[in-house]
């Protein structure tokens, strides 16, 4: 099998020549000499998430496994026994958003900002001051900015400011194809949303009702506006979470709030809730797995928080003895709603998790 070694390291070496040049002089002369790149013969199972979360400390990193390997994976969510694929070296760990290097300072509009209003609507509303997020206020984040901003959530479709969706291909030689195609980082696009150029816009789609509490909203990418017409905008994919294609909807990119930095503390008669979904069905949940709960910010929930699922006291036997609460799994809440938070399974001590599972605060972030 022919191993495209070169063409990854090229593209590597790209990679952390851009981020020295963004970076003065002197502070590159503090980084840490970035990790050599390894090879990874792909066996049965394996996944790009499961090899950035070995390889690099953190499965959200997997689209740098990915870019490295444009010209053997075909599709992200796809990988075959026996292929070679190249693991690049982990640079220190500086300025990023989303997992690439930021050019610039991350400017965000505040989501408060953002009415609700019709999908075609005629000029955007004007933003209040917007958050400057840097690396000094969520560089000890014990969520991530970027997990935040790719955490799914329940909520109401109808609220979140929906003003879009992506509508074709910029590449003309595209435009009429019959297979739906999958846009990764630095594709072009169009979308019908309006805006301003250097506008970002969040790409999601809305999935499964949860009945009580709304729908499930998927981030699904992160654009960028380049240029405006008179009825479509072409915009850049400058982050990937999921199978971004045409038809997924946009929605102005919300402010991400100060993430805690402090480990959550011990806490007893904690809120107490139920899942209520999961992202993804599976047959056994486990570490990394999503899944939503009925308890948010009006429960006094924050992000951060660590939330113990639970069996309760129970007699399986009518002639047996009552069994004591038997903790299931760990989860982290990652996202937050009034009503409903998403959370992230962080430790599974038994293979029982499932809907309506009771869940219990255990620790919190503030």
């Amino acid at each position: 099998m022919r191993v495209t070694t070169h063409i990854s390291t090229r593209g590597f070496a790209v990679l952390v020549c851009a981020a020295a040049l963004a970076m003065p002089a002197a502070a590159q002369a503090q980084q840490p000499q970035a990790q050599p790149q390894k090879e990874h013969v792909v066996r049965k199972g394996d996944t790009l998430w499961d090899l950035a979360r070995s390889y690099l400390s953190d499965p959200f990193r997997w689209p740098m496994i990915y870019e490295a390997n444009r010209r053997i994976v075909e599709n992200p969510h796809w990988i075959f026994p026996t292929e070679r694929l190249v693991i690049p070296g982990l640079a220190a760990e500086r300025d990023t958003l989303l997992g690439t290097p930021v050019e610039e300072p991350m400017v965000v509009a505040d989501a408060a900002a953002v009415p609700n209003r019709s999908r075609f609507y005629s000029a955007p509303a004007a933003p209040r001051e917007p958050t400057v997020l840097t690396s000094e206020i969520q560089r000890n984040a014990i969520v991530r900015p970027y997990e935040w901003v790719a955490a799914p959530w329940v909520g109401d479709a109808g609220s979140i400011g929906i003003n879009g969706e992506i509508v074709n291909v910029v590449d003309p030689r595209n435009e009429h194809d019959k297979l739906a195609q999958m846009f990764h980082p630095r594709d072009m696009l169009y979308v019908n949303a309006r805006g301003q150029v250097g506008d970002r816009l969040l790409v999601v789609r809305v999935m499964d009702d949860v009945e009580g509490f709304g729908h499930v909203i998927r981030p699904m990418g992160i654009l960028r506006i380049d240029s405006v017409g008179a009825e479509a905008a072409r915009a850049m994919v400058i982050a990937q979470f999921a199978d971004m294609k045409v038809g997924d909807e946009t929605m102005p990119l919300p402010a991400i709030p100060q993430l805690p930095t402090m480990e959550p503390r011990q806490v007893s008669g904690g809120a107490v809730g139920r899942i209520i979904e999961f992202l993804d069905e599976q047959p056994v949940y486990g570490a990394t797995d999503i899944a939503f709960i009925d308890l948010g910010a009006a429960r006094g929930v924050h992000v951060g928080d660590e939330v113990v699922a639970y069996m309760p006291e129970r007699r399986p036997d009518s002639d047996g003895p009552t069994l004591p609460e038997e903790p299931i799994a760990q989860l982290r809440v990652i996202k937050l709603t009034n009503n409903t938070a998403t959370v992230r399974v962080t430790h599974v001590r038994h293979s029982s998790l499932y809907d309506d599972m009771p869940v219990r605060v255990s620790r919190q972030s503030q």
